[in-house]
This record gives C-alpha cells, structure tokens and sequence, in this order.
C-alpha cells in the first residue's frame, strides 16, 4: 500500500511540476488520455471567468502537490533527525575515548 501511494505521490508531484511549465494536462487521467481543455470558438478572448477558473485550478494543484509533499517532508525530517543524534552520540563515544587515552 505504501508503494502505491508513494508512487501516486511522485507521479502527482511530476504532472503538477510539468502543469506549471507547459500548463496543459491539470490531472494524471488528462495527461494518461491526452486530453486537452480548447475553446469552441479558437479566436475567443479570454474573459475573467476563465481568469478565475485557472487561478482556482493553480491553487487546487498547489494545494495537492503541499498535501502530497507533507508526509515525504516530515518522513525526511525524522530520518535526519535520527541521522544527526546517531552521529553526535558517535562523535560523544570517539571523544571521549580519545579523553580517556591522554
């Protein structure tokens, strides 16, 4: 389970990153499908509506990318943290051997 949701973590995290360079596929399933929002009307100018629209689906990505980031974040966080007290607790043993030593 955890693989499969590390996995759509990563993938959601790369198509949002891609979304905010090229700004065409919003989800997995347009990008899976090809599927590309267009206008009926190829000459229309956009209006605030579709202004507001793409602000709000700006922020909804922002929004899931955050969501999916958090556990990896503090998972990292953690491993760090154990990582830096491992270390010191060895620099603490090595030092005071060499205390000893003298």
């Amino acid at each position: 389970y955890w693989l499969a949701s590390l996995s759509a973590s990563v993938l959601k995290t790369v198509n949002l990153c891609l979304f905010f360079r090229e700004g065409r596929y919003v989800s997995l399933t347009e990008r899976a499908l090809g599927v590309t929002k267009t206008y009926e009307d190829p000459r229309i100018i956009r209006s605030a509506a579709l202004g507001f629209m793409d602000d709000h689906l700006f922020w909804i990505n922002l929004y899931d990318f955050v969501t999916d980031m958090t556990p990896l974040a503090t998972t990292g966080l953690r491993r760090l943290k154990h990582f830096g007290t491992s270390l010191a607790g060895k620099a603490r043993r090595f030092g005071s051997k060499r205390l000893a030593a003298l």
